[in-house]
């Protein structure tokens, strides 16, 4: 039962959403993504929001008992959902993560590329000196955190296999010493591999992505090298062997020219990719193309809950949707839309910190130096926390979309705090089409799935 002295508090709930699936009425709380059946008293009940809670018994004791309305203000309390005194769970976080640019060039000219050729308005290699001394930063910085990952990018990373050895194995040397665990990663254009590299990314487990956007066609129209010949028969090519082994997945890049999502998804995992993330360049799409983009999602959306039901592990490949599906399940909120500045930083070629490898070329966004402070990192987390979105307050998508990719919010808007219309479109098209697929499906279905 309720007690007496919350009777003048004033009813204050979470952001939420009201979803009808099948007649069934759903509220979907925003604070902690969780989704609850409803009926018309707990309707009533949202109906009081900034009443006074003994204010609002007055207001419905007409439809319901003060046992039934003691109960559910229970139940608001319990779960969160009504808020009292705006607590503050927010955790400081170390970093745990670091992206490597080990070189600011590139063997392609991808039409798209944010980096300008991989250049990112500095171009170069990074030192081997460097490359240690900011893997001696990861260690410092990451504080009790056991688990480390450090990400071969660039530019192309390949062009430094070099250092990407040396690395490999200063780290293995550290994890004696220190107690650390080390994984790595890589983002490649997959002209360079070869059997040497092949042997080098199984033997150390480097989970490799390769930038790829669908069939030749789609492919060769943004994906070329220096020349303007596309790469699509190169990569296919050197990557034969690692696909067939399952050890690569692959990321594609959506303009107008492969906006045809499920095609896309369907030749890549054909081809043998473990998993296939896809991202639009929006730089890349007018009006018109975006619109196009929008109802492919809502297509993808559907075949996604087709393959829920016969193909679960190709559904899983589907990382866009896989990934939000599992937030919906779990819950999963977090204040920020990625770990970029928060547990995770990136290094150029001179030992400066990043947001994250896309500010890079953004030398207003250096948070600090491996070999000085971070001064800025507090700052930029402070400006990506969807709390200072002004624009997200209301919006029940808050804690899962986070306001977006911070890097797209400042190239559109020109600051990170203002949210990008195309990415909340995005994103509300994905959420809203999810949610009532999640709704969709059965408690035994689910268990299924979430195993």
């Amino acid at each position: 039962m309720i007690k007496r002295n919350i009777e003048n508090e004033v009813l204050t709930y979470q952001v939420y959403q009201i979803f009808n699936e099948s007649g069934q009425l759903y509220l979907f709380d925003a604070g902690n993504a969780a989704i609850y059946k409803i009926d018309e008293l707990v309707l009533k009940l949202l109906d009081q929001e900034g009443e006074k809670v003994q204010t609002a018994y007055e207001n419905l004791k007409n439809y319901i008992t003060r046992e039934q309305f003691d109960e559910l203000i229970d139940n608001f309390k319990e779960s969160g959902f009504l808020i009292e005194n705006n607590k503050n769970n927010k955790k400081a976080s170390t970093i745990k993560g670091l992206t490597l640019m080990l070189v600011q060039a590139c063997n392609l000219a991808c039409k798209y590329c944010f980096g300008s050729e991989g250049e990112y308005a500095d171009r170069g290699k990074m030192s081997e000196k460097i490359a240690l001394d900011a893997i001696d930063y990861l260690i410092k910085a990451s504080g009790n955190e056991r688990n480390l990952y450090v990400t071969f990018f660039g530019g192309e990373p390949l062009l430094c296999f070099d250092v990407i050895k040396k690395v490999v194995a200063y780290c293995k040397e550290r994890e004696k010493a220190t107690g650390k665990n080390f994984f790595y990663n890589m983002t490649t254009n997959g002209t360079l591999l070869n059997e040497e590299i092949n042997k080098f990314i199984i033997q150390n487990k480097i989970g490799t992505m390769i930038s790829i956007d669908g069939n030749k066609k789609q492919h060769n129209a943004n994906r070329f090298d220096k020349m303007g010949n596309g790469s699509y028969d190169e990569v296919m090519d050197k990557t034969d062997a690692l696909r067939k082994m399952g050890y690569l997945s692959a990321r594609a890049t959506i303009t107008a020219t492969n906006i045809n999502l499920e095609s896309v998804f369907e030749h890549l995992n054909v081809e043998g990719f473990s998993n296939v993330p896809m991202a639009p360049a929006y730089n890349l799409m007018s009006n018109e193309d975006f619109e196009r983009y929008v109802v492919e999602l809502e297509k993808l959306c559907n075949y996604f809950e087709e393959l829920l039901k016969r193909d679960i592990n190709k559904a899983k490949r589907i990382k866009v949707l896989w990934k939000a599906f599992k937030r919906i399940h779990g819950g999963g909120c977090q204040n920020t839309a990625c770990g970029a500045g928060i547990n995770g930083v990136a290094v150029d070629i001179h030992g400066n910190l990043f947001p994250c490898h896309r500010f890079v070329s953004n030398k207003e966004y250096i948070l600090g130096n491996i070999y000085e402070s971070e001064d800025e990192r507090k700052q930029f987390i402070e400006e990506c926390d969807i709390d200072n979105h002004e624009k997200c307050n209301k919006c029940y998508l808050r804690l899962l979309c986070s306001g977006g990719c911070p890097y797209e919010n400042y190239i559109e808007t020109g600051n990170i705090r203002n949210i990008y219309e195309r990415q909340c479109i995005e994103c509300k098209t994905i959420y809203s089409e999810l949610i009532h697929i999640y709704l969709r499906l059965s408690e035994k279905q689910k268990e299924s799935i979430f195993i």
